[in-house]
């Protein structure tokens, strides 16, 4: 092997990882699509801002400011995406932390995991304070899309983008 190659990955594995990450985007639908937030129709709310959003994902808030206890949902293979751009961390050092919460006592439930858009829309369309994610493509009528900062995911300016 060339000295100019020694501790670099090699070519293969970032192909390889360049090909799951397109074919994960493209089974979603979403190649370029923004994560939008959705919640159940009835829900008062209509705006979060970023820091509200990141409470209720670290569980460090359980209800809207309408007082209606809140079910996180996610979208399974987005989470990543959402948990980096939204929350700022990885998905491992998620898991850590709702494991922290768990050990400790703290209230709150970490999301549940929904994998597929379709059931995750029928999910917070029938359950009362469910809050999820999932790409802006899927969005339709039965759900109620929340903006981010006042901003809809259309906004180039859109912090989940």
């Amino acid at each position: 092997m060339p000295d100019s190659q020694v501790g670099r990955p090699l070519p293969v594995f970032r192909f390889a990882l360049l090909i799951s990450t397109w074919a994960t985007n493209l089974a979603w639908g979403q190649a370029s699509q923004p994560l939008a937030v959705i919640t159940h129709p009835s829900t008062s709310v209509s705006d979060l801002s970023l820091e509200e959003l990141r409470r209720l994902y670290l569980g460090t808030t359980t209800t809207l400011a309408n007082q209606v206890r809140v079910v996180l949902v996610e979208s399974g293979d987005q989470r990543v995406r959402f948990y980096s751009e939204a929350l700022g961390m990885s998905e491992e050092r998620f898991k850590r932390h709702w494991i922290a919460r768990a050990f400790a006592g703290e209230p709150g439930t970490p999301p549940e995991e929904i994998r597929e858009p379709a059931e995750l829309l029928r999910y917070v369309g029938r359950h009362p304070g469910a809050v999820g994610f999932i790409p802006a493509n899927h969005v339709d009528g039965s759900v109620k899309l929340l903006t981010i900062e006042t901003l809809r995911p259309s906004d180039p300016r859109y912090p989940l983008p």
